[in-house]
């Protein structure tokens, strides 16, 4: 199993935690006496290091890296041949 590791200092102990990406303000036209703008922030799930509060990234074991060799293999090897055939594709038909 892999781990999540902090680039700046190095270290593993991390936490779950949410982070404000933008905000999306909508203006709505309502009677009486209530708050007109409804505020939706956009949030992302990201990972902190305990020790100095940076975003720390995940890292995957061997025995993952290698499973996905394994598994992105034969498409990595028959992406040039597709991409050559819609190229040809293309330049015959349009």
């Amino acid at each position: 199993m892999g781990y999540y590791k902090c680039p700046r200092c190095g270290g593993t102990d991390t936490y779950k935690s949410q982070e404000t990406t933008s905000y999306a303000a909508m203006t709505i036209d309502v009677p009486g006496p209530v708050d007109n703008t409804l505020i939706n922030p956009n949030k992302r799930e990201i990972t902190r290091c305990r020790v100095c509060d940076a975003e720390a990234f995940y890292t995957m074991s061997n025995v993952e890296a290698e499973r996905a060799k394994r598994i992105f293999r034969p498409i990595l090897i028959a992406l040039p041949f597709v991409l050559v055939g819609i190229f040809i594709f293309i330049v015959n038909f349009l």
